[in-house]
């Protein structure tokens, strides 16, 4: 939110329920993940970590991406993908439609050489 209270986030937010981990200095943290866009996630995890901490969200089905935490509170902690939305749709692929981050494929980004969940640039 700014400073208006009004929601800044990029991009459609998704109530999920999925596990998931955060990994910090090679270290997995099982966590649940609450919801989802493709700015950043909510999760649940017994171990949340101060913000600005640099960390992985590994997804099943979905990958891992870089992320770095932006506040905690209690046992939820919210990481943003600093790599920005375009890049983090281009990242989940087709998945994007899945997880109803975007209605249909032809709106994920054009090809600008990041890695999808399939490996291809």
């Amino acid at each position: 939110m700014d400073e208006t209270g009004h929601e800044t986030r990029e991009g459609r937010r998704r109530t999920v329920l999925l596990a998931g981990a955060i990994v910090y200095n090679r270290q997995h943290f099982p966590c649940r993940v609450r919801n989802i866009s493709a700015g950043g996630l909510q999760v649940q995890i017994d171990v949340p970590l101060a913000p600005g901490t640099p960390v992985h969200a590994e997804l099943p089905r979905f990958g891992r991406f870089p992320a770095v935490v932006a506040w905690n509170e209690g046992r939820m902690m919210g990481v943003v993908f600093p790599e920005g939305a375009a890049a983090t749709l281009k990242r989940f692929g087709d998945a994007a439609v899945r997880l109803g981050l975007i209605d249909d494929p032809t709106e994920l980004p054009a090809d600008d050489g990041v890695a999808t969940l399939h490996g291809s640039r």
